[in-house]
């Protein structure tokens, strides 16, 4: 007869491979559904090195962690990670489940089987919010600044931070200002080449270019009127 006690994890919906789900049931980290809101980012909290090394270090710990004993079976484990489920209904929360509307409807319109959770990264670092399925745990948000579940303590008052942009996010913001400022004469396909594979174009414009201006003197120098028609020649010539 087996020694294997039945889980009290459910198993996995989401089709992602679980390793050693018959061994301790660690848990995994998934950043799949991991996106930076309003009072959720990483741009006006205060930041340091120390704070991004004890993020990792959590992370690291988390996925060594037993996943049913944070799930109930060991309440001394899970107090020991602050691990429970968001109040969506606690005072001044700023957000509520359905505005994390990236998430599938599937899972974000099934809050039974699948309940959000904060865990600490410290005691006064912020919180990590995500949901289980099996031992696999979605990271969702980081919470620097305690929004997701404000405290009585501090009169429930919520912090402001924003999201910060990614380097590709920031230069694609510039050029569309650059786009604005030399528009296009209706002929040009730039845009729709930039759209198609973003991250792949702009890696290209970011190696070539150390500024946006160097790219809008490039486009002069070259004759060119419009920036997407820019953009177009130099992935041509790149690519």
């Amino acid at each position: 007869m087996s020694s294997i006690r039945p889980s009290l994890i459910p198993p996995s919906r989401t089709g992602i491979p679980e390793p050693n789900r018959l061994a301790r049931k660690e848990w995994v980290l998934s950043f799949r559904y991991y996106r930076q809101i309003p009072y959720f980012g990483l741009d006006g909290a205060e930041f340091s090195n120390s704070w991004s090394a004890a993020l990792l270090a959590r992370l690291a710990s988390f996925t060594a962690e037993n996943a049913e004993d944070l799930m109930g079976s060991n309440k001394h484990r899970g107090a020991g990670w602050r691990f429970h489920p968001i109040n969506w209904s606690q005072p001044k929360i700023p957000i509520c489940r359905e505005d994390l509307n990236w998430i599938p409807q599937s899972i974000l319109g099934n809050p039974e089987e699948y309940p959000f959770y904060q865990f600490s990264i410290s005691q006064g670092s912020g919180r990590v919010v995500g949901f289980p399925d099996g031992n696999i745990f979605f990271v969702v948000l980081l919470d620097p600044l305690h929004n997701a579940q404000p405290s009585k303590d501090y009169d429930y008052k919520v912090n402001d931070c924003y999201p910060i942009l990614t380097p590709y996010e920031e230069l694609f913001n510039r050029i569309e200002s650059l786009r604005a400022q030399m528009p296009c004469n209706g002929t040009c396909h730039g845009v729709s080449l930039l759209e198609a594979n973003g991250a792949a174009r702009l890696n290209v414009i970011h190696l070539t270019f150390q500024t946006v201006q160097d790219l809008e003197k490039w486009t002069r120098d070259k004759g060119l009127s419009c920036i997407d028609d820019a953009i177009l020649d130099l992935l041509l010539e790149r690519l």
